[in-house]
């Protein structure tokens, strides 16, 4: 879906899709490590290709 670029009034628009994975218990015990975790694993897939995923346990030594 967001490979597909869309028109609004004339102008055309594209989107992509970032986004970090962390998963429970392995990266965080409680909802705000995991976050934390997600987080970083987003910014890493940012510095990627377009529309990536990323997952935290893949970021080098796994930390934020």
């Amino acid at each position: 879906v967001f490979d597909q670029s869309f028109v609004v009034e004339g102008n055309e628009f594209e989107m992509t899709c970032s986004i970090g994975i962390s998963m429970f218990p392995q990266d965080g015990e409680d909802a705000d490590q995991l976050l934390i975790a997600a987080d970083a694993a987003m910014y890493r897939a940012k510095l990627g290709k377009r529309s990536m995923l990323e997952w935290f346990s893949d970021l080098p030594d796994g930390a934020a």
